[in-house]
């Protein structure tokens, strides 16, 4: 149904692409090419008077048979002197269109058999004719025709972020990651087993692998920066942090050294840790005590729900950054009471409701009773857990 839409679609744009021309031809005296006449009446019937057909039959024994002759028509369309854009725009069109009629025809699955629903095969496909239609389109108008913006998506299908790279890279790329992706789909088409993860994990770790031999040192380095799961948690986190490109480079510079730009170098909790107290040592080291502070605070969804909170209750900025100190600073101290054994476990527990209160009637001073009863409610939902609530 969505096929016979495109196609629909498809006649529907060469058909006014061929009354704009014969309008056009008609108002300025010009014969019209014998093919650019075939269109017309091949795709508007209402112009097929008894007169029409006789004069166009004269003219040209290719009256409706124009599908693949391209060559033709570009040279009768140049012929006419037509923009060069609006040409290549029309055989694209019939490119598109050729294609789908030949899909449209081909062989349906019986209904009462099961479809093929193998992702990676049904890619293939799909990447075999993008190809060709490339070469198509290159053989028709030249190697020029792969920086043209109207050939973008063709040519370059990563060009929005990733215009450093080659039409040839890119399209290399990009086909990588719908591989991957239809192999994913493959994967757990059976269910979500132990050994299908086990399997993903393999398959990323190629992907990346394959990624850093297309691209070289270089190129994959500016390709992790814009595309990597690295990359997109820093964006996330650094709303509220007043950086510039190179502050963003050297960051993510650094945390891609110590965790992989793909998480792919930690396999434990611990070795997270470890590798993230690293990080965050030698970021603090780049920015400085004072530009740090901002950067960890803006990394902290703790503080991007003091921001909610403050929002709704009409808080300032200058507030809740009190408030996150106060709450941070609590939350550290009843850190320090749990590792102590200076106290029984009653007087801790004692000690953190103490911290607790004392922090809440803080707040309540500096932002009101509203935003400090929002604190307490979800200081664990803030991500200061158990470290932050009453009795510790």
């Amino acid at each position: 149904m969505i096929k016979n839409f495109i196609i629909l679609a498809l006649l529907t744009i060469i058909s006014i692409f061929g009354w704009a021309m014969f309008q056009e031809i008609k108002s300025a005296d010009v014969p019209t090419p014998p093919l650019i006449q075939a269109l017309v009446v091949k795709q508007l019937p209402e112009l097929r008077d008894s007169e029409t057909q006789e004069s166009l039959a004269k003219q040209t024994p290719l009256l409706l048979n124009i599908d693949s002759d391209y060559e033709s028509l570009i040279v009768q369309l140049r012929d006419a002197g037509y923009d060069e854009s609006l040409l290549r725009q029309i055989m694209l069109a019939m490119i598109n269109r050729d294609h789908l009629l030949l899909e449209a025809n081909a062989a349906k699955n019986p209904y009462w058999k099961p479809a093929n629903k193998d992702p990676e095969e049904k890619l293939t496909k799909q990447i075999t004719w993008e190809a060709d239609r490339r070469q198509q389109l290159l053989d028709l108008f030249g190697s020029a025709i792969v920086d043209e913006a109207l050939f973008e998506d063709i040519f370059k299908p990563l060009n929005d972020r990733l215009a450093f790279l080659s039409s040839e890279k890119q399209i290399k790329l990009y086909e990588l990651h719908r591989r991957d992706e239809a192999k994913s789909q493959n994967l757990f088409s059976g269910g979500f087993t132990q050994e299908s993860r086990e399997d993903l994990q393999a398959q990323r770790q190629n992907l990346q692998r394959q990624i850093a031999e297309l691209l070289g040192t270089t190129e994959t380095f500016e390709y992790q920066m814009r595309e990597s799961r690295l990359a997109n948690r820093m964006r996330q986190g650094l709303n509220d942090f007043d950086y510039s490109e190179q502050e963003f480079r050297e960051i993510f510079a650094l945390r891609q050294e110590n965790e992989g730009a793909d998480f792919s170098r930690l396999s434990n909790r611990a070795d997270l840790r470890a590798q993230r107290e690293n990080s965050e040592a030698r970021i603090q080291d780049f920015l400085g005590p004072s530009r740090y502070q901002e950067y960890a605070r803006s990394q902290d969804p703790a503080y991007r729900s003091l921001q909610s909170i403050g929002e709704r209750y009409g808080n300032s900025t200058a507030e809740i950054n009190e408030i996150y100190s106060i709450s941070r600073d609590a939350s550290d101290q009843i850190s320090q009471l749990r590792d102590s054994n200076s106290l029984n476990q009653e007087e801790r527990q004692q000690r953190m409701g103490e911290i607790h209160q004392e922090s809440f009637d803080k707040i309540e001073r500096i932002a009101g009773k509203q935003t400090a009863e929002s604190v307490k409610e979800n200081s664990r939902r803030m991500g200061f857990a158990r470290h932050f609530r009453p009795g510790g």
